[in-house]
């Protein structure tokens, strides 16, 4: 069995636990990106969704299930203030011309 683990780590190259970093010793600034909101106003708004016996909370954001500070509000069953999930997110993406 020692022989087999020994075998097993001699088989994995020893670069793929480095850490690379792939400046070239250059000291440049990354350069700005464009806004990519398209004059967008931040999403402020949430709502409670209050549905087949569990409250959650829905941002307007694509943030769900936590208050953004670290509260989680995805409680099953309703009232029991038991948590099931502590957060997720809706990601979308799209292009404009």
């Amino acid at each position: 069995m020692k022989k087999c683990c020994f075998l097993l780590f001699l088989a994995i190259p020893p670069n793929s636990f480095a850490i690379t970093n792939n400046n070239s010793g250059s000291d440049k600034t990354t350069p700005s990106l464009p806004s990519v909101t398209a004059g967008c106003a931040p999403a402020t708004a949430a709502t409670q969704l209050d549905i087949n016996n569990i409250r959650a909370l829905i941002m307007t954001g694509g943030d769900m299930w936590w208050d953004l500070q670290s509260s989680p509000h995805y409680e099953v069953p309703k009232g029991s203030g038991k948590n099931a999930l502590f957060s997720g997110a809706l990601w979308l993406g799209g292009v404009d011309v």
